[in-house]
């Protein structure tokens, strides 16, 4: 009985072995020069959207955002200009907090947040988990298509 049982565990492994090597070859990517496409739906980092036309952010300081952050790490100062119109004057994200649940990105009303493409976030220090509003920005074409609205 146990005998039989381990024989095809083995024949199992047997099988991915050989479909490895002679089927369908070496499946094992060599990470840091080649990498594999990002899965539909992906959630890294949030980032900030930039209008092409104005070439301003679409963000409008509302701060709902912040408010729809479970662990509060987004920071927002609000910032007028001579129209009184309201911009984010710092808009920082804090890496190392962030869960990157997508929160902020589906209560955002403007469409000015979306889920980037950045997955590769470890660092030593936690002052370099903090992102500033420059390092957020990015265009719309830089957004992967399943996350641009």
């Amino acid at each position: 009985m146990y005998g039989l049982g381990i024989l095809k565990g083995l024949w199992v492994t047997l099988k991915h072995y050989i479909d490895t090597y002679i089927g369908d070859g070496i499946f094992t990517v060599q990470y840091p020069e080649e990498r594999l496409p990002l899965p539909p739906r992906f959630r890294g980092n949030p980032v900030l959207i930039m209008d092409t036309a104005t070439g301003k952010l679409r963000c409008v300081a509302c701060g709902i955002c912040v408010r729809a952050c479970p662990n509060g790490s987004i920071a927002l100062e609000v910032g007028t200009d001579e129209s009184k119109k309201k911009f984010p004057e710092r808009y920082d994200i804090n890496g190392g907090t962030c869960m990157r649940c997508g929160l902020c990105v589906e209560a955002c009303p403007f469409d000015a947040l979306a889920s980037g493409p950045y997955y590769e976030l470890a660092s030593y220090r936690r002052q370099e988990l903090i992102y500033d509003k420059h390092y957020l920005t990015l265009p719309p074409d830089k957004i992967p298509s399943y996350h641009a609205r």
